[in-house]
């Protein structure tokens, strides 16, 4: 059954780094109640929806919050990763499972299509994925490379085939924090060309930890967007949801209670 409790919360963010509006995840088994929890991918679909993973399901709202429709896949493990192709097909990236779940448009089930991949030596796991609409490519973002190290991540392009890999840009995140528990959700932004990365600030300098979003060009300079409307007190939250509208140039973000809770 879907957990409830605390309100599931996600956060639009304009291109300056403010909360724009707050939207709660109405419960689609109760209409009118709102789940409890933390919503895992999300990712925006062109005519005003959102698709977010939560638990088993895939559900896809309104921007008000309100259900359109919902489905559930006890097999794709909990969505961390959902993106949407332009044929409107959706891809699934489940947490610490090493397949990508195949959805068609009309959110059923295309097993033929799921494909397994393993990380290349070297690299890590491989997380925050996105469609890359310009190039018709997938982009993943390393943990670590080399597995010694937590301060050397990039961000890769996989064709669709899944049968190679080849580095975009290293990350230059100048900090010795942990690199998995820094980082979040990757998507493209085609109306700029840019890889936007979900980031926690922990710098005890800049106040209470918040979000930032960072912004990479393809040779990985990068530009930072700090959501300080945002706080949180627990320094193991990994702010991992991230979405962008382009006809709003905004972006969709998972809030969590000053506390770290959901």
């Amino acid at each position: 059954s879907l957990q409830r409790g605390a309100d599931a919360h996600l956060e639009v963010i304009n291109r300056s780094g403010q909360v724009v509006a707050d939207i709660l995840g109405e419960d689609p088994a109760h209409p009118g109640s709102y789940l409890g929890g933390s919503f895992g991918g999300v990712d925006y679909v062109p005519g005003g929806t959102l698709l977010c993973g939560f638990e088993t399901y895939v559900i896809e709202y309104n921007l008000d919050g309100s259900v359109v429709r919902y489905v559930e896949f006890p097999d794709a493990g909990f969505p961390e990763g959902v993106t949407r192709a332009p044929d409107g097909s959706v891809v699934l990236l489940g947490y610490q499972q090493q397949v990508l779940t195949f959805l068609d448009a009309e959110l059923n089930r295309t097993p033929a299509l799921d494909r397994s991949y393993l990380s290349p030596p070297g690299i890590g796991s491989l997380q925050g994925l996105a469609w890359n609409s310009d190039t018709g490519e997938y982009l993943v973002r390393s943990n670590y490379a080399p597995v010694t190290s937590y301060l050397d991540p990039a961000v890769w392009s996989m064709p669709t085939s899944l049968d190679s890999i080849s580095k975009v840009f290293d990350m230059n995140q100048g900090s010795s924090f942990p690199f998995w528990n820094r980082y979040g959700q990757t998507v493209y932004m085609p109306d700029e060309q840019l890889v936007a990365i979900l980031s926690r600030q922990d710098d005890p300098g800049e106040g209470a930890p918040h979000p930032e979003i960072h912004l990479y060009d393809s040779d990985g300079s990068f530009e930072v967007i700090k959501v300080t409307d945002v706080t949180y007190q627990h320094r193991n939250f990994i702010p991992t949801p991230l979405a962008y509208i382009p006809s709003l140039q905004q972006f969709v973000m998972r809030k969590r209670n000053p506390d770290g809770t959901p």
